[in-house]
């Protein structure tokens, strides 16, 4: 129904309003009606978040059949410090073209998958929400201010002996490569996908997903009430419901400006990860 850009769409507003605005900056607008299929539909590219995975029947996903009460919840920290490491593990003349999304990405993927201990030959992905939003090039455009869903889902996958065994920026490679096949094409196509297969489920067996809400703007939203210090999404709900990783905004003890991400694993399997 929504998504968390959306969300913080309507949160602005509401700012905005106990503020003593009398209209909100940017006002909310739902206009669902614009996210329908085209006639006829045209499905171009493969969504891999919402197929099975070609070797499903090699055994069951240890983040699935684990118990609730045999999981364990933690936060990690990415500052400067560690974001400069990561970068001298990947070839000096792309070092810097990389995002920090990517290099956390590829490196906690690779490390959960390693410390999840699946067999070498299973097939793993990595699964992340992209904001449509000023990225698909429809007429008409999105309104700025649409908090419906907007949200599609590229996927990298691959063999875990590829990426266990080779080095970080193979992982980091997969990650852009994800991003960058999500084209205006490949969002229309989405559209008419989950159109036609009435919102299907998305598929999460031996897949680490992400959402990056780093940008999503709540650290600037200002209901008058003074500074605002902390926030995020605390570990109950979604990620332990999901299994899924949201990157936030942070500082460290040194007050630098940091990516925290909150991982939920089997107790057996955190210090290993760790």
């Amino acid at each position: 129904m929504s998504d968390g850009f959306g969300m913080f769409n309507f949160i602005r507003a509401i700012a905005d309003i106990a503020r003593g605005e009398a209209l909100p900056t940017i006002f909310p607008l739902w206009n669902r009606e614009l996210l329908t299929m085209c006639f006829p539909s045209r499905i171009s590219h493969m969504h891999l978040a919402y197929e099975l995975l070609r070797d499903c029947h090699l055994g069951n996903d240890i983040m699935q059949s684990t118990p609730p009460d045999a999981m364990v919840g933690q936060y990690f920290l990415f500052g400067p410090t560690q974001i400069s490491a990561m970068r001298s593990h990947v070839s000096a003349y792309l070092r810097q073209s990389y995002t920090i999304f990517e290099l956390i990405a590829g490196a906690i993927w690779k490390c959960r998958t390693t410390a999840l201990d699946y067999s070498p030959g299973q097939l793993v992905r990595f699964m992340f929400t992209l904001n449509s939003r000023g990225k698909w090039k429809r007429n008409p455009p999105i309104p700025e201010g649409y908090y419906g869903c907007g949200l599609v889902f590229p996927v990298a996958e691959t063999l875990v002996a590829d990426l266990c065994g080779n080095p970080l920026e193979y992982a980091v490679q997969l990650v852009r490569k994800a991003r960058f096949n999500v084209t205006d094409e490949y969002i229309k196509s989405t559209v008419d996908m989950i159109a036609s297969r009435k919102w299907p489920s998305l598929v999460v067996d031996r897949t680490y997903v992400v959402s990056d809400i780093t940008s999503i703007g709540e650290d600037k939203i200002d209901f008058g009430w003074g500074k605002r210090v902390g926030g995020g999404v605390p570990m109950a709900g979604d990620i332990m419901s999901k299994l899924i990783s949201y990157f936030m905004k942070c500082k460290n003890a040194d007050g630098e400006d940091c990516v925290v991400v909150p991982m939920y694993l089997p107790s057996i399997i955190m210090d290993r990860f760790a």
